[in-house]
């Protein structure tokens, strides 16, 4: 990512400028049994953990 985090006070901010699978990606995994939505916006290098938080769960029951 070319800017740092710090300047980016709304998502379209970042949209303006960064590129979306490029720059950040945004991941969606549906499950139709479940009320739960995991939400990790500092995933990756800002906060590695929450990513692995994302795809290590199952949510299915």
């Amino acid at each position: 990512m070319n800017n740092p985090a710090k300047h980016y006070k709304v998502y379209v901010d970042l949209t303006n400028t960064q590129v979306e699978d490029t720059d950040y990606r945004i991941r969606v995994h549906p499950v139709a049994s479940s009320s739960i939505a995991v939400i990790a916006p500092h995933g990756g290098s800002v906060e590695s953990y929450t990513s692995d938080s994302y795809r290590s769960s199952d949510f299915s029951s």
